[in-house]
């Protein structure tokens, strides 16, 4: 089942957000119930409806992955000149 079928069927609204971070949820998602079983392999690989999953006492939602970028180091260019900034900000810190 599709996730706009079962928001159709409930009567509720279908929201989504763009990619997200494991350490950086958005709410209603930043609780432990969603946060322990949106990064489940089920759900980024199977592409399939969460359980429902209760985020607050009379709040319930039911998550989908859509699209999933597994996390990767950046190349080291693209993070010079922020490192650089980074460690002179450091440094001056030390000096000051």
């Amino acid at each position: 089942d599709s996730l706009e079928d079962a928001a159709l069927a409930a009567g509720v609204e279908l929201k989504s957000t763009g990619l997200i971070s494991r350490l950086a949820l958005p709410a209603p998602l930043n609780t432990p119930a969603v946060s322990n079983v949106v990064f489940t392999p089920e759900l980024l690989e199977d592409r399939v409806n969460s359980e429902v999953l209760e985020v607050g006492s009379e709040h319930i939602i039911v998550v989908r992955v859509l699209d999933y970028t597994p996390a990767a180091t950046k190349p080291f260019d693209d993070v010079k000149a922020q490192i650089e900034t980074s460690l002179i900000n450091e440094q001056a810190s030390v000096l000051v």
